[in-house]
């Protein structure tokens, strides 16, 4: 993966930021949906925070000390995959269970899910991008995520209106499916190709 044959760095990019569109999608759609069923102000709240607080607690803290020095960068495109699965699934169980319960633990997962795929990308731009290009490499990185993250919260509300509450947070989730298994070939033949090559050791989030 480099920005010279990025094949694998643009399937990295677009997969991320397609399951981080729906993520924000889904957490648009279901805050209206427990919403206009009555539910508290306190429950909307919290459901917004199991999705954040994995984020900052598995991104910032957990990943970074006890994940980050263990997996080299060869195994970090099967964490890229494995993790946008799980969003995936987990939103889709939430669409399909539409109970507080279940929604609650399902954005916990989409939040841990979220946290390893940051993680992950930014292992990759380090190890794989060549040293003059990484600063622009991490921008762009950083203004697609941000870019999808806007685009679906905004998204968010339309799609309740069209499409209905179960029905938007199901696309979401596989379209996250999707995108992964999509990315997947193209990001488990790069950690093939070189997993008889010396690698570079992970870098930890600042």
């Amino acid at each position: 993966m480099s920005i010279r044959g990025g094949s694998a760095l643009t399937a990295v990019a677009v997969a991320y930021a397609i399951s981080s569109m729906g993520d924000q999608v889904a957490l648009v759609a279901l805050t209206l949906r427990f919403y206009e069923q009555g539910a508290s102000a306190v429950l909307i709240s919290a459901l917004v925070v199991a999705g954040v607080l994995p984020i900052v607690v598995v991104g910032m803290v957990a990943a970074s000390v006890l994940l980050a020095p263990r997996v080299p960068v060869a195994a970090q495109p099967r964490v890229l995959v494995g993790a946008g699965l799980l969003m995936g699934v987990a939103l889709t169980v939430v669409a399909v269970l539409p109970v507080l319960a279940v929604a609650l633990v399902g954005f916990v997962c989409t939040g841990v899910a979220n946290a390893l795929q940051n993680l992950a990308v930014r292992n990759l731009i380090h190890a794989e991008v060549p040293a003059e290009v990484r600063g622009r490499a991490f921008a762009c990185a950083s203004a697609l995520l941000n870019g999808a993250n806007l685009s679906g919260t905004a998204l968010g509300g339309p799609a309740v209106v069209v499409l209905g509450g179960a029905t938007s947070i199901l696309v979401a989730g596989l379209g996250a499916i999707a995108a992964t298994l999509a990315a997947a070939p193209v990001l488990l033949r790069r950690r093939h190709a070189t997993s008889d090559g010396p690698a570079a050791g992970p870098v930890i989030p600042r």
